[in-house]
């Protein structure tokens, strides 16, 4: 995780570069000091399953909770080929960062994501957007473990771009999402 480097007082600013046959030239993929861990989301029937495709991540208000979230396909098949919805789902990796090195706490599945995940302003909740399923889904703390609060939020989006219904219809999703401090912000006139 880049982000360790970063923890750990990792300068940025100096990272060498290599240069290119054709003459361009690139940084290493990670800041010095940064630590690359696989995110083993701790599956019963396949305890060596790796997730993949850790598209966004937030930190905690007060800096002490990192979250990545997976957005992709984290999919398990069984011996007659079809997806094994248990071990089929998508994750939010909660990481203690409050001494410096990622300490994996807890591990939540979400069926469907889609790169957006958020904390609220005072750090108690946080939220994730449902992707192919149009939602929100929010989490709050109790004790040291993250849990869903209620159903998802349904967003309630149609078809996108006036194109039709169909097998090749483009579908709402819900994606990236922010949390303003502003509680009057999105609340309906009523």
């Amino acid at each position: 995780m880049f982000l360790a480097g970063l923890l750990s007082g990792a300068s940025v600013v100096a990272l060498a570069q290599e240069v290119l046959p054709d003459g361009q030239t690139i940084t290493p993929t990670a800041a010095p000091g940064a630590v690359f861990r696989p995110l083993n989301p701790g599956l019963a029937d396949y305890p060596d399953f790796t997730a993949g495709q850790a598209v966004t991540s937030a930190i905690s208000p007060d800096g002490t909770t990192l979250l990545v979230l997976t957005s992709g396909y984290n999919r398990n098949y069984g011996a007659d080929g079809k997806v094994i919805p248990q071990d089929s789902n998508e994750y939010v990796f909660v990481l203690d960062i409050a001494k410096g090195s990622p300490v994996q706490q807890q591990v939540i599945q979400v069926p469907n994501t889609y790169s957006g995940i958020a904390f609220s302003p005072d750090g108690m909740q946080f939220y994730v957007s449902g992707g192919k399923d149009d939602s929100v889904h929010t989490y709050s703390q109790t004790g040291n473990n993250w849990a869903e609060t209620g159903t998802p939020i349904a967003l309630g989006h149609g078809p996108g771009n006036g194109l039709p219904l169909g097998s090749s219809a483009v579908l709402p999703a819900a994606a990236g999402l922010a949390i303003t401090r502003r509680q009057d912000h999105c609340r309906r006139k009523l």
